[in-house]
């Protein structure tokens, strides 16, 4: 690992950040980790689509396919030496956010994630109901030249009602995992992303939960 680039990590989030997470809404940072870094980033994700590393995502605690998402997806390992940067980055991140948001923020996991045209997710929670291990989501954009046209938006349903974010080259979008409700709107050309999922230190049992059955 390259310790240094952990420098490169977002600045701290501020008061007004901590209180819009904790209300349910989201934090956007655009430019968050490099524009270099996030071109060569998709890059790579396209080689793993034409090299068939990515497959079709599964849902819920047994990771069965369902109608409810139709992206196609890989775990990012930590000694990929193709991404070993976007995980230090990822690191960096998971060591502010505990400092900033006062959580035990102890593991992390990262998805890479393809929108073929037509892909959608529909709406769902990034944590199960009584499974507190999953806190923070964190997903970082990997499109130069998005264009509002074609779709894949990032909806996410707010207190005050559905806010649609772009998924713009270099944007990083942050949210607490079990209070924001979110899809993604079916795009119209190939879209890519990674996702962390930043948890405490243990998971709690799980129970059914009627949004993944």
């Amino acid at each position: 690992m390259h310790p240094t680039l952990a420098l490169r990590a977002l600045a701290p989030l501020s008061e007004s950040d901590v209180d819009e997470l904790a209300a349910g809404r989201l934090v956007i940072r655009d430019n968050a980790f490099g524009e270099d870094l996030a071109r060569r980033s998709r890059e790579v994700l396209l080689g793993w689509r034409e090299q068939g590393r990515l497959d079709a995502a599964g849902v819920g605690r047994g990771g069965k396919i369902a109608r409810i998402r139709s992206d196609l997806t890989a775990w990012v390992q930590p000694d990929d030496p193709e991404l070993t940067e976007v995980f230090v980055l990822f690191e960096g991140l998971r060591q502010g956010l505990t400092r900033d948001l006062r959580l035990s923020l102890q593991r992390f996991a990262v998805q890479a994630a393809c929108y073929e045209q037509g892909a959608a997710y529909g709406p769902h929670f990034d944590a199960f109901r009584g499974d507190h291990s999953r806190r923070v989501t964190a997903i970082w954009y990997l499109n130069p030249n998005w264009r509002p046209e074609w779709g894949g938006q990032l909806r996410a349903h707010l207190p005050e009602g559905p806010v649609d974010v772009l998924p713009r080259l270099d944007r990083l979008v942050i949210f607490l995992s079990e209070q924001v409700k979110h899809e993604v709107l079916p795009a119209l050309a190939p879209r890519f992303a990674m996702t962390s999922w930043y948890r405490g230190a243990e998971p709690l049992p799980l129970l059914p939960d009627p949004r993944f059955g």
